[in-house]
């Protein structure tokens, strides 16, 4: 199939005049050389869209993979964030420099501020340097990640362009009614990103099983009932497996758009996964408005006033 018919196969969404693919692959926690291999699965089935961070130390590997796999570039869409020691004055440029040559590209299809987790002053110098690269056309669409909707509006409150997609942690456990809503109001796409620890007996949602139990009966996997979920709600998705176990393969293919372009879930299907919502954050970031106060200040503690990354 060739490019275009693929692209309108999988569905996609605008992100500040980019056609983003509504299913991507996240390479969060995957080492070296496995990422590698697991984007070369990843684009053998069919997904065109591969999001990283400066924090995953593995972008050299994704610039490999993706040179090697014989698609062009414009066939791609590459992403990738910010940590919280790039951001600031000045500071953004060189980060950006350094994700381009380490992932083999003059320029990134998505650029995001990671976290919200520095001071106000900081978060407003990166997102005006940000606006600037765009016009540069190093970057074709710039976001944020963990953002919740006090940060936005202090964005917006600046006459600042708003974001055009905030990458967060959304599940049926962990709807985020609140920044949704004020994403789908003022323009800005919402990527839910890999749903880690969700099925962990300890720390996971207590509502896991509920979830299985409607997988089991459409004869899918608990995964792919999570992007069916995300789809169906207008959410971008970039679900994430590694390559060290045979599972972990079949769970690349599983999750790619070929493997859940089929999956539709029925009205009461949908109403049962709504129900299951428990304000479940499974990431780092809390669970009020993109996290709670509490949180914060024990993360800024931790990090030594934003030297650190959480």
């Amino acid at each position: 199939m060739r490019w275009p018919e693929l692209l309108a196969a999988q569905g996609s969404k605008d992100v500040g005049g980019v056609k983003l693919p509504a299913v991507g692959f996240g390479t969060y926690n995957t080492k070296q050389g496995i990422a590698m291999q697991a984007v070369e699965i990843a684009l053998s089935q069919g997904v065109r869209h591969i999001d990283t961070a400066a924090a995953y130390g593995n972008e050299q590997d994704i610039g490999k993979a993706w040179r090697s796999s014989g698609l062009s570039r414009s066939e791609i869409f590459l992403s990738s964030k910010l940590d919280r020691q790039q951001l600031g004055k000045g500071k953004v440029r060189e980060a950006l420099l350094h994700s381009l040559q380490d992932l083999g590209t003059d320029y990134l299809d998505v650029f995001y501020i990671h976290s919200p987790l520095s001071s106000k002053q900081v978060i407003l110098e990166s997102w005006s340097e940000l606006q600037e690269l765009k016009e540069e056309k190093l970057v074709r669409a710039v976001g944020v990640s963990n953002f919740g909707v006090k940060q936005l509006e202090e964005l917006r409150k600046e006459n600042l362009p708003v974001p055009s997609i905030n990458q967060i942690e959304v599940s049926p456990f962990n709807q985020r009614r609140q920044i949704v809503s004020w994403c789908e109001a003022n323009g800005c796409a919402v990527m839910s990103s890999s749903w880690s620890r969700l099925s962990n007996k300890e720390t996971g949602a207590k509502n896991w099983p509920k979830l299985k139990e409607i997988a089991k009966s459409k004869g899918i996997t608990a995964a792919q009932t999570l992007i069916a979920w995300s789809l169906h709600r207008g959410l971008l998705c970039i679900p994430r497996s590694g390559t060290e176990t045979e599972k972990e393969v079949i769970a690349i293919k599983e999750n790619s758009p070929g493997g859940v372009a089929a999956i539709k879930l029925t009205d009461q299907e949908l109403k049962q996964l709504d129900s299951l919502d428990e304000m479940l954050a499974s990431g780092a970031l809390g669970r009020t408005d993109g996290w709670s106060k509490v949180r914060v200040l024990v993360l800024l503690e931790s990090s030594n006033l934003f030297g650190r990354r959480t």
